[in-house]
């Protein structure tokens, strides 16, 4: 007798064997987990340059596509695909070696130039803070030398913080000595490895540029055969998206970040402040964190003018405040939204929630991407829970589910909208 298989049973059998087969995976996984964080950083490892690849050539396709569509095309309108490519690719290359030449021409010597300056008033800095000190003991001591116990108290005092600077003295003279060149030692070294990386990422980043049609038919391509029709085009969507919010943000919020650091150069040149260009490039790099980066990224130009000058510096610390607050107002207000718009889609709110929680998991990196990575899970999930609502005839409008106590967007409840359902004849 012939075997006929049956069509249900055998696909319940297929489900149970990968519902089986999947459980085990993931509790080998779970007790060899040690083992599987190191491969997987290990890998991430091997994959840095392709990963700096990816990001310059991201960074830079806006470019790509701006010679191409808008120069090239224009002005030779019977020229190639493969040599548009290639002149554009080589016009994007130029433009970004050039911006990091003057960048390292212009920028750094006076940047090297303001550090070396610092150090070599660290003396000068050190001897008018040890005479405001013991001034300042000497006064407290004058204070309290009518009363007898406080005197004593004050004395005990004074002498437990003598001993605690000759305590930390010796380790901090240690530490600059002998910790510190091995310190400098090591930031040499991962600058090197991390100059050769780049050098890597660069060269696969032109790779990336140049065959981006390619590679994402060759993605497209693995998705349709690996999912259904009607995932794929969720799929597609979501990539769109991602696209378009990282794309818009990443890019208007660097354009913005060096309109800040030149404007703030020029407000502090105005002012006459002094390291006028070291803290406005602080300024600008900080200024890519959204809200309060450019706040943060003050505090060391405050405290920089405070050492600078002992008697101007308080001065001249408080109007670099000011001008920051200022310019801050500025930024955020006229100055984001022009070169931003609504690019993330997120209240102030859940803007400062993502960069505390990418912060935290990846560091500098997680307050650079957090924002738009954020807003992508954000979107995903209100598409998600608004597909669930309107499968069961729900409205997907936040506002018709406030309360009359907790009135929420705006004033009177609505009823939730149904659906009409049409009664036969």
């Amino acid at each position: 007798m012939k075997f006929q298989p049956d069509n249900e049973k055998t696909t319940i059998a297929v489900y149970i064997f990968f519902i089986i087969a999947a459980s085990t995976v993931f509790f080998m996984t779970l007790q060899r987990i040690d083992i599987v964080i190191g491969t997987a950083a290990r890998l991430t490892q091997a994959l840095t340059p392709a990963i700096y690849g990816l990001a310059i050539a991201f960074l830079l396709n806006p470019a790509v596509k701006f010679f191409e569509a808008q120069v090239f095309l224009k002005l030779f309108k019977k020229i190639g695909r493969t040599v548009n490519r290639g002149i554009s690719l080589l016009c994007t290359y130029i433009v970004f070696f050039v911006a990091i030449g003057m960048f390292f021409a212009i920028v750094m010597p006076q940047f090297i130039s303001s550090l070396i300056g610092i150090g070599a008033r660290l003396p000068s800095y050190y001897k008018s803070l040890q005479i405001m000190f013991f001034g300042a003991m000497d006064a407290m001591s004058g204070m309290f030398a009518d009363d007898p116990e406080i005197s004593a108290i004050w004395l005990s005092a004074y002498s437990n913080i003598m001993n605690a600077i000759d305590d930390v003295l010796p380790f901090m003279i240690d530490w600059l000595t002998n910790d510190l060149l091995n310190v400098v030692a090591m930031f040499v070294g991962r600058i090197t490895s991390g100059v050769f990386t780049g050098i890597l990422g660069l060269i696969l980043s032109i790779y990336f540029l140049i065959e981006k049609e390619k590679l994402m038919a060759q993605a497209r391509k693995i998705c349709e055969a690996v999912f259904p029709e009607r995932a794929t085009g969720i799929l597609y969507e979501c990539v769109v998206d991602i696209n378009r919010r990282f794309g818009g943000f990443v890019t208007g919020k660097i354009i913005e970040s060096i309109i800040m650091g030149i404007l703030c150069y020029i407000g502090m040149v105005i002012l006459r402040l002094p390291f006028a260009l070291l803290i406005s490039v602080i300024v600008g790099v900080f200024n890519v964190v959204p809200y309060f980066g450019s706040i943060v990224g003050a505090i060391p130009g405050i405290v920089l003018l405070l050492i600078y000058d002992i008697e101007k510096g308080p001065v001249q610390s408080f109007i670099f405040f000011i001008f920051i607050l200022i310019l801050q107002q500025f930024d955020g207000n006229v100055l984001g939204p022009k070169i931003l718009g609504d690019s993330t889609g997120l209240t102030a709110f859940w803007v400062i929630f993502s960069i505390m929680l990418f912060s935290n998991l990846f560091s500098v990196v997680g307050m650079l991407i957090g924002v738009p990575l954020f807003a992508v899970i954000y979107h995903l999930t209100r598409r998600f829970i608004n597909h669930i609502l309107t499968k069961k005839d729900k409205s997907t409008d936040t506002g018709d589910y406030a309360t009359e106590k907790n009135p929420l967007l705006r004033g009177p409840v609505r009823e939730p909208v149904k659906k009409k359902v049409k009664k036969g004849r």
